[in-house]
């Protein structure tokens, strides 16, 4: 299943978690992590993990 959320509580539950980025817009779009939420949470350059 993929889900579109921005609940943190969805992305700490996640298997798996796709972050896009690193803006919106013309910015944004890129793929800027993949991996669980575990290694999400200690990658430096996540807007999102600083959230988790």
């Amino acid at each position: 299943m993929i889900v579109v959320e921005h609940n943190l509580d969805v992305v700490r539950d996640a298997d798996w978690v796709l972050e896009l980025g690193p803006d919106g817009g013309d910015l944004g779009g890129y793929l800027t992590f993949e991996g669980t939420p575990e290694q999400l949470k200690k990658d430096k350059k996540s807007w999102t993990a600083k959230y988790l």
